[in-house]
């Protein structure tokens, strides 16, 4: 366990391993006064060991299950304000440190959240919009299911291991690609969720909640489209004026499933026929480099709201605003590349005018873009109106 800053309570953070959204969230904290303790999850730790070939120290790893009393008297004995993680494999622990160790804001322990059917199943048995689905265990029990359909395992990330499929041989084949695969936060796809496609603007919805006080702190509309053979690659993610519908949707997903405390990245797709239909819902934070964007179009960031919700004093909290306000217009740009190889020359004019943009995020790849891992990297693009966002091209060929 990493202990660090000064003040009288504390707050837990699970995977801190991104200096723009875990690290940054730790320096928000103790800049207000509140003590962080820093643990990697299970799944977090047995990737970095992976990674570099090295075992993190077991006091860096949170607790098992049954261990985390003991644990918290042994290293910090200090009263916990929440536990909240930057990864999706760390969401489970962070909601059973929280609970186990009576946490002043914590969720309950569930996986309705986090498991895509049980997602769905829950928004339905409440009243709202939720997709058609099926569990799988072979790609013969996908035949029936009116088509096109999404293929996706249940618990994952972002958009690895999905496949959009309009024939009956692509759903089956899909299936049976990911029926045992690895998935993401651990285990296998011991069964595969089929879903029905929704067709629509897919918008992504970040929030923070406080004790079930939910404000909705940036609309984001996602450009995908298919590219390289891929699905739904992503193009831009832009910041979008306040959408009363779609936010009054995911509020009511937060309550049926439970959420109360801490942040939200929730994935929408506004249909002609449900209207604003729930994907995904994902308790931690926006995972891009959305900062300096927010700051500059919204005059508040998801991290410093995050942190205003774990305070005692109610202050930090009653100022952050119900609902986001666009000051400008701003576009996080997805670089995509359709060649493969190594890079033999840069346009230099190019070059300049992109790293002269108020932020950009430099990556290196030899492979065409399929999902946000294999993206070149990143750019942000400001202007005073959304008529000054043009269609900026981001492609490689």
């Amino acid at each position: 366990m990493s202990l660090s800053g000064d003040g009288s309570s504390v707050a837990i953070v699970v995977d801190p391993t991104c200096e723009y959204l875990g690290q940054l969230f730790v320096e928000e904290l103790e800049a207000r006064g509140v003590r962080t303790v820093s643990v990697l999850s299970d799944y977090m730790a047995a990737g970095l060991a992976g990674q570099f070939g090295s075992t993190p120290p077991a006091e860096l790893v949170a607790p098992a299950a049954g261990e985390e009393a003991e644990w918290w008297e042994r290293t910090c004995q200090m009263p916990l304000l929440g536990a909240v993680s930057e990864s999706d494999a760390g969401i489970a622990t962070a909601e059973r440190l929280a609970s186990a160790l009576g946490a002043r804001f914590a969720n309950d322990v569930s996986p309705r959240r986090r498991h895509k059917w049980l997602l769905h199943e829950t928004l339905r048995r409440a009243g709202l919009p939720a997709c058609a689905q099926r569990l799988c265990a072979t790609g013969d029990e996908v035949r029936d299911m009116e088509l096109p359909v999404v293929v996706k395992p249940a618990r994952g990330v972002a958009s690895d291991g999905v496949s959009v499929c309009h024939t009956v041989s692509e759903a089956v084949a899909a299936v049976e690609a990911l029926r045992g695969a690895e998935r993401y936060g651990g285990g296998s796809n011991e069964r595969v969720l089929v879903q029905s496609l929704l067709v629509g603007d897919e918008y992504a919805v970040d929030t923070c909640s406080r004790a079930g006080d939910h404000k909705v702190v940036a609309v984001w509309k996602y450009d995908k489209r298919p590219t390289n053979g891929a699905p739904r690659v992503y193009y831009c993610s832009e910041l979008a004026s306040s959408f009363g519908a779609l936010e009054a949707a995911v509020v009511a997903a937060l309550d049926a499933t439970g959420h109360t405390d801490g942040p939200t990245h929730t994935e929408v797709i506004v249909t002609d026929t449900q209207g604003p239909t729930i994907v995904e819902i994902n308790a931690r934070f926006h995972n891009q480099k959305f900062v300096p964007l927010a700051e500059r179009c919204l005059g508040i960031t998801q991290i410093q709201a995050a942190a205003a919700a774990m305070l005692e004093d109610d202050d930090a909290w009653r100022r952050v605003p119900a609902s986001p306000t666009l000051a400008c217009a701003g576009r996080l740009v997805h670089l995509v590349s359709c060649v493969e190889g190594p890079l033999r020359a840069l346009n230099g004019d190019l070059w300049r005018e992109l790293s002269s943009l108020p932020t950009s995020d430099e990556r290196s790849t030899s492979t065409p873009t399929l999902a946000g891992s294999s993206s070149p990297g990143t750019a942000t693009r400001l202007t005073p109106t959304t008529a000054g966002l043009s269609a900026t091209s981001t492609t490689s060929s």
